[in-house]
């Protein structure tokens, strides 16, 4: 996935104490991808619109595990939603992975994180 077709990059973005990046996209099914924030998120919460399911990660949670909510509230091994540090060129990112759950062909997600 090719960030700028897919509008992944933050549409608002802050940075300092309160720091807040959201976006949306549109998933074409090729996996994980990252978005690069300018801060280290604490909290990142992603909706897919299109068949009403909700992925959060919390600080202090496992990479590979976010509470997903469908029907019903259950931790997903699954779908990772990864903070990273300083190692890509333009500062702290978002990798949006795991399985394509989070990247699923021709679904609207939209996405929040928190700093």
């Amino acid at each position: 996935m090719t960030l700028a077709t897919a509008g992944a990059f933050p549409a608002t973005q802050s940075t300092g104490v309160n720091s807040f990046a959201t976006g949306t996209y549109t998933g074409d099914g090729s996996g994980a991808f990252n978005v690069v924030l300018g801060f280290t998120p604490r909290f990142v919460k992603v909706f897919n619109e299109t068949d009403a399911i909700i992925w959060e990660w919390a600080r202090g949670m496992a990479a590979t595990k976010t509470f997903k909510t469908d029907t019903a509230v259950s931790v997903d091994t699954t779908s990772a939603i990864v903070p990273g540090s300083e190692s890509l060129n333009s500062g702290p990112y978002l990798t949006f992975g795991g399985t394509t759950a989070l990247n699923i062909t021709a679904k609207l997600y939209i996405w929040v994180a928190f700093g």
